[in-house]
Order: structure tokens, then sequence, then C-alpha cells
């Protein structure tokens, strides 16, 4: 594409930017402006960011991980999900001077189009940007029937792009077999990873196939598969909650509960995951693990679309819990339970 085309794809975006520096907001915005981008708000915090969202439609949201007193990054991310007030056709990029395993592993789980790290050059966000707008356009009419709910659509969008020899092979392919999972179209999703896997081992279609066998309840086979996912690299978080999900599948909670406390050390910024792992470890009568767990979701979920006060209630039974089994510290447990409560 000729950077001429680009200018008129940037001219048709409508942008927030999300940062609590006033000079970052000051630096991004004039970068866009080059870059031909017209409309852009920006605001300060991640309140900010969920009202501008819920007020507007945005085609492309660059938000930065650390935003002060409130949410964060990657929560304004998961809340966008959640409320669906992020259409696929939109593009989420997060912006971050954080390069710890868990920020990053967190903000992928929710699928940020990418995430540039500071210090942000206009040279290195023009490449970054260009190549998600490349991407963004050929996907499009793909992404607008995910967004109508239209799966059998978007499947059928898929197959013509990979007829049309798409330069965007691996992520139609994707996005196919996906769609076939939620239509319930199982053989045909096995058949996309399989096919995939015999041209050559990507780490995603050997997912997918574990995946596809969880759903149609080929257990042990889903197990060899998400353990060779893991084996590969332990740090696919999916891999170990498709592994959890197997595990409950053949009645073997222990092991369960075991998948489900790898998953909360690769990725421990989940709040959900953090909750399985709570319940788990209560259906295993695992006490102590159940509390560390619901002592996480209750540190995880501040400032979360997933924040409940079930949490706490459920923290003050395991205390409760606790305090009766007449330990030398039974006094603090007891404490502990209306400090919660």
């Amino acid at each position: 594409m000729r950077q001429i085309d680009l200018i008129k794809l940037y001219g048709q975006m409508r942008c927030l930017v999300v940062d609590d520096m006033p000079d970052v907001r000051v630096a991004i915005m004039g970068m866009l402006r080059v870059f031909g981008v017209q409309h852009i708000d920006v605001v300060a915090n991640g309140e900010q960011a969920m009202e501008a969202c819920f007020n507007n439609q945005y085609h492309m949201v660059l938000c930065d991980y650390n935003l002060g007193p409130g949410r964060d990054g990657q929560q304004v991310l998961e809340e966008l999900r959640h409320r669906n007030r992020l259409n696929n056709t939109s593009i989420f990029v997060m912006i971050t001077a954080e390069s710890s395993r868990e920020m990053v592993l967190g903000a992928l789980e929710y699928q940020p189009d990418d995430y540039v790290t500071k210090p942000i050059t206009q040279a290195l966000l023009r490449q970054r940007l260009d190549r998600v707008m490349l991407r963004h356009r050929e996907l499009y009419s793909i992404k607008q029937a995910m967004d109508e709910k239209d799966y059998a659509a978007a499947e059928q969008r898929c197959a013509e792009r990979l007829n049309a020899n798409t330069s965007y092979r691996s992520s139609c392919l994707q996005i196919q077999a996906e769609m076939n999972l939620r239509l319930f179209n199982f053989k045909q999703a096995e058949d996309i990873y399989t096919g995939v896997l015999a041209e050559r081992p990507v780490l995603w279609a050997k997912l997918g196939l574990g995946k596809t066998q969880v759903a149609k309840k080929e257990y042990t086979q889903a197990e060899a598969s998400l353990k060779e996912v893991i084996r590969v690299n332990k740090r696919v978080v999916e891999a170990h909650d498709l592994l959890a999900d197997a595990y409950i599948g053949k009645g073997e909670t222990i092991l369960a509960q075991e998948a489900m406390q790898a998953a909360a050390e690769v990725s421990p910024k989940s709040v959900m995951r953090q909750r399985r792992l709570a319940e788990l470890a209560k259906l295993n009568q695992d006490t102590q693990a159940c509390l560390d767990a619901s002592l996480r979701v209750i540190k995880t979920a501040r400032n979360s679309v997933y924040e409940s006060p079930d949490d706490y209630l459920s923290l003050a039974r395991e205390l409760t819990e606790l305090s009766k089994e007449g330990e030398a510290n039974a006094d603090k447990y007891v404490k502990e339970t209306f400090e919660v409560l």
C-alpha cells in the first residue's frame, strides 16, 4: 500500500489517547496528527477513558499501562471487552514503560492489537501503527461480521481471503477455526488445526487442537495436546486453563487445581483465574490454598470490572473455617474475618 493510502486511512480514524502524563499526551497527539489523524480525544486516567468510550465510538485507542490511582491500562482493556465497548473493528494499542512478565502476559490475555514500549519515537510509533493498520484493513470485513455475531459470515469471509492468497493467511486461519468452534463445527475447526500442523508445528494450532478436543470431550487427547504446548512454551497461559478443563472433565480435580495454580503463576493478574483456583482448592478441601487464592482475588479485583462483594464473603468463610480448626492463631483469623466483613 502506498503511503498516501495509509494517510487516507489515518484520516478516517477517530482516536483516543489515554496517559496520565500531560507531556506524553501532547507528544502522541502531535505524532498522530503527522500521520494524518484529524479526530483525537485525550484523557488522563482509566475512569475518564471508560467515560469517553461509553460516549463515543473510537476506531483506535492508545492507552498507557500505568495510569496512576484507579484502573490501569489492562483493566481499561478488560472492561471495554467485558462491556462490549470495543468492537473487533476497533484497534487497541497498549503503551507502556513496564516490561515485567506479569504485565506483558496480563495485557496480552485481553488481546490488544499491539503494545509499544516507552520511550516512543515518531518513527517507532509510525512503524507499529502502519503494520496494525494494514492488517486491520485486510481483516476489516471479517471483524465486521464478528461484531454482528454473524460467525458463519466471518468464517466465509476468511475462506474468501484465503482463496485470494491473502498475505495474512495465518490470521485468517486462526479466525476461521475460532468461528467454526463458536458455531460448534468441531470437525471443521479440527481439520484447520491439523492441516496447519501438517505444514509446520505452530503453537497456536496445537493450542487450538487442544481446545477443540476439550470441546469434543476428548479429554485424554486434549491432555496430550496441551501438555505439548506447555512443554514448548509454559507461558501460554490458555494451555494451562484448558488443561484444567480437561482434568475436570476426567474427574481429576486435584490435577485441575495444579493446572490452575500453574496458570495463576504465569499470569497472576486475572481475577477470574484466581477465583477459579480458589473454587478448585475449596472443592479439594485445600483450605490454605483456597485462602491464599481468595486473598489474591481481593487484591487483583481492585478497580476491576470483575470485583464482587461475593469474593469478600468467600474469604470471610475461609477465615471462619480456619478459626474453627483450633489453631494457635484462631483469634487472628476471627479478627481478620470481621475486618473482611
